[in-house]
């Protein structure tokens, strides 16, 4: 399975999200790679750092990151792609190469109209090809606890056609100070800042995951 996690505004959270998955999804033992299509690749340094174990790759043009997701895919494992917050090339490979598509969005209604253009490249995107790929799903990130501006977001989104994922990913100190808060048991506790991540692949990921592997043994 590809999932790529795209947006064509910085500071949404979502190379942050990126990072979480990789981590948590190697350690529920679906072996997991990351595709960082950011110049300098800032997300695969710091999970380099943080696990020497863990599978980074970093390709910024098209035909590179074409060439790494096929190498990786062949070889057995999942790939996260972390395309670079702005519209552009990257953005359009990382749609046609995709299975999902996450699109973080900060609760904003400028954080909206930055993302519109993403929104209508998947959909483009999905019209145009067989079986309607990329599945996609909006995911509000840096929400506050009871934020007040959620349910008219989420009502304003309705229009573009895309779902909105039910888990919110929380505005949390501990996410933004740490590479990953996945394996740390001060943040896994109840209601802690690994939570929402869990939570997020719970309802999005694992039952895509689950249904790939059951078509494949059949």
């Amino acid at each position: 399975m590809i999932i790529g996690l795209a947006n064509s505004k910085g500071g949404v959270g979502k190379s942050t999200l990126a990072r979480n998955l990789v981590v948590y999804l190697n350690d529920l033992g679906f072996s997991t790679a990351l595709v960082d299509a950011e110049e300098y690749a800032p997300t695969a340094t710091l999970l380099k750092n943080f696990d020497s174990n863990l599978i980074l790759r970093s390709a910024t043009s098209l035909d590179g990151i074409d060439d790494e997701v096929q190498e990786l895919s062949e070889s057995g494992h999942h790939v996260i792609i972390d395309a670079p917050g702005k519209e552009g090339d990257q953005v359009s490979t990382l749609c046609l190469l995709s299975d999902l598509v996450l699109i973080p969005l900060c609760v904003s209604e400028q954080d909206l109209l930055q993302t519109v253009g993403v929104i209508n490249l998947v959909r483009r995107q999905q019209r145009r090809s067989e079986g309607g790929k990329p599945d996609a799903s909006i995911v509000l990130t840096r929400t506050l606890k009871n934020d007040i501006a959620v349910p008219s977001v989420r009502e304003n989104l309705l229009r573009y056609g895309i779902p909105v994922a039910d888990t919110e990913i929380r505005e949390r100190i501990a996410i933004k100070r740490n590479t990953s808060v996945m394996r740390d048991k001060r943040f896994g506790g109840k209601d802690g800042p690994a939570t929402d991540v869990q939570s997020l692949v719970a309802e999005i990921i694992l039952p895509r995951l689950n249904n790939e592997q059951r078509v494949s043994n059949e």
